[in-house]
């Protein structure tokens, strides 16, 4: 091969190298604005539906965190866009944000039993949609990260317990793990932890048991066990003392206490937030149903930069 033919095999592989760049850059610019919006994946006998947000402007040429997050029992994903405020976060901060549906308006926590809980799939939907976010975006596997209030909450446990392989570290508000789901839980990798919990949620109990509504439903173990659990599982080697945070009004009754476990497998980390009188909800959000519905929402903190800030220092 002579000088001139080197020069131009040169010159064609850096065109490639040019072509790839914009490629990429166009899919980081152009899909987000047609992307926006509801949209569904066939999974088994199912067309599964999800609400997606994208920021309106994306760094080019690098990979995006993806955060799933999941409503509650009898909500729906859009929903949750208005109770988690992620997507506002997601345009500052510049990461993909999926609100997921489930089939009826809930999520399977716990090994499906039945044919009818085994063809709708939760956990291998999820995996199917992490699949079709990652061909339409850049998406970083190893930030990979789901969040999720009540239902939506405890399902996050189960994923960190079954599909620890994808999910890098979950955010959990107002849920807990069920005693059926801790049984069978063993996550190939250890997966990160931050949860909230009001001392006076009247739906899901800090201290266990049954939901409030769903007397037949599989028993939740306590906030506290369930904590515990994951501190087991990530193998954490001390826990902090309890610390309360700085309290910002008066009007405000509730009050929190932090609680941490550093150092744990595989660089994880397990966090706890009590919620002293807090209820249902999700603190720093809005009072999305009466007090004496929910109980009472805390304004000291913000679920969502936490979780986010949470997340961001724990990759997979």
């Amino acid at each position: 091969m002579n000088r001139t033919q080197r020069l131009r095999l040169v010159l064609f592989y850096c065109a490639l190298i040019v072509l790839a760049q914009s490629c990429a850059s166009l899919k980081q610019s152009s899909l987000p604005a047609m992307q926006n919006g509801s949209h569904t994946l066939q999974h088994g006998t199912y067309q599964r539906s999800y609400y997606l947000h994208v920021p309106p402007s994306l760094p080019p040429n690098q990979p995006l965190s993806l955060v799933l997050v999941f409503h509650g029992g009898g909500g729906q994903g859009k929903g949750m866009e208005g109770i988690s405020g992620f997507s506002a976060l997601a345009d500052k901060q510049g990461f993909i944000v999926a609100y997921p549906d489930g089939v009826g308006h809930r999520w399977r926590t716990y090994p499906e039993a039945t044919p009818e809980h085994k063809a709708v799939d939760d956990v291998g939907f999820t995996s199917a949609l992490i699949d079709q976010l990652s061909q339409m975006f850049q998406i970083a596997p190893e930030r990979i990260y789901a969040a999720g209030i009540s239902n939506g909450a405890a399902f996050s446990f189960r994923l960190a317990c079954e599909l620890s392989s994808r999910i890098a570290a979950i955010g959990t508000v107002a849920g807990a793990l069920s005693g059926l789901e801790a049984s069978h839980c063993k996550p190939d990798h250890a997966v990160a932890v931050i949860d909230f919990h009001g001392t006076a949620d009247p739906i899901i109990r800090y201290d266990g048991g049954v939901v409030r509504g769903a007397e037949n439903a599989e028993p939740l173990l306590s906030t506290p066990d369930t904590i515990t659990h994951w501190r087991q599982i990530d193998g954490c080697p001390s826990v902090d003392q309890r610390v309360a945070l700085p309290h910002s009004t008066s009007a405000d009754t509730t009050s929190v206490e932090e609680q941490a476990s550093e150092a744990c497998k595989g660089g994880t980390a397990v966090v706890a937030y009590t919620i002293n009188d807090g209820g249902h909800t999700w603190p720093g959000g809005p009072q999305y149903l009466p007090v004496v519905l929910i109980g009472k929402t805390n304004r000291d903190i913000m679920a969502t930069d936490l979780i986010w800030d949470f997340f961001r220092r724990h990759p997979r």
